[in-house]
């Protein structure tokens, strides 16, 4: 089963995943945004939330990033529940 969450940075995500965990063995708690925080680091290019959440724009309009991103991740292993954070 997949779950997809939206909200505001800091608004409770991952507590609401991590309170979710308790039911369940094998749970995949995946971000749209980790690979870009992870690219812009190797880059040497970190910068706020505001220049991640445009990097994350740039790569979604030139090779659609978080989906094909999501779809990888979500394929790779065997979980009872997932959370997807777009």
């Amino acid at each position: 089963m997949i779950y997809v969450i939206n909200g505001e940075p800091n608004s409770g995500k991952d507590s609401f995943v991590e309170f979710c965990c308790g039911t369940t063995k094998k749970v995949r708690n995946i971000s749209s945004i980790d690979c870009i925080r992870k690219a812009s680091k190797e880059l040497r290019m970190q910068g706020d939330r505001k220049f991640l959440c445009e990097l994350k724009r740039f790569a979604d309009y030139y090779c659609d990033h978080s989906f094909q991103y999501l779809k990888s991740e979500l394929g790779k292993a065997n979980y009872d529940v997932a959370f997807v954070h777009i």
